[in-house]
């Protein structure tokens, strides 16, 4: 528009845009579909600030699964005070789809196959490790969880597998930033 246009009845001459709170709309593959429900918890971040995220919650998700990619969209809703949310940016969207409080996790390289069966090799109060089959769960990108084998807090080797065995003694070196 420039100063002067004529303008119609109905025609739009501006938006009007509340980015106090934003809806989020974004895709989710439909094998999540039992896990996702109105109510969860999102959080959302953005590559214009990284070190900035903002919290939601679920409010619909579409019954229609898209035909190509068999996924079904998620609107949510996120309070955005700062207002460093704009309408068209993109996101990263993370929701929590359940929780396991109570669950066993280590890092990934703790882990060892040897056939069928997964090991690790644990340290006992005398400084020896003892080989231990375990089972394991749920699996992220640098955490396994063990569901059978393991008992919370025991220590395990991370590294040098291949020149460990059972009753070998170790010199126990805590990783930075592991958690006691």
């Amino acid at each position: 528009m420039s100063v002067g246009s004529f303008l119609r009845s109905g025609q739009a001459i501006g938006e009007l845009v509340d980015i106090d709170e934003i809806r989020v709309k974004f895709s989710a593959p439909e094998r999540f579909l039992s896990l996702l429900n109105r109510g969860a918890q999102i959080t959302i971040t953005t590559a214009a600030y990284p070190d900035h995220q903002a919290t939601g919650e679920i409010i619909a998700v579409e019954p229609v699964l898209d035909a190509a990619t068999r996924s079904a969209r998620v609107v949510a809703r996120v309070a955005n005070p700062e207002r460093r949310f704009l309408p068209g940016m993109s996101a990263t969207v993370s929701v929590v789809l359940s929780e396991r409080p109570d669950a066993i996790t280590i890092p990934n390289e703790a882990v060892f196959a040897s056939g069928n069966q997964s090991f690790v090799f644990a340290l006992k109060s005398d400084s020896t490790v003892a080989r231990v089959a375990v089972a394991l769960g749920m699996r992220l990108a640098d955490v396994v969880e063990i569901t059978q084998g393991l008992a919370p807090g025991l220590p395990v080797v991370r590294a040098g597998h291949q020149k460990l065995f059972e009753g070998a003694r170790v010199l126990p070196i805590t990783a930075q930033g592991a958690a006691e």
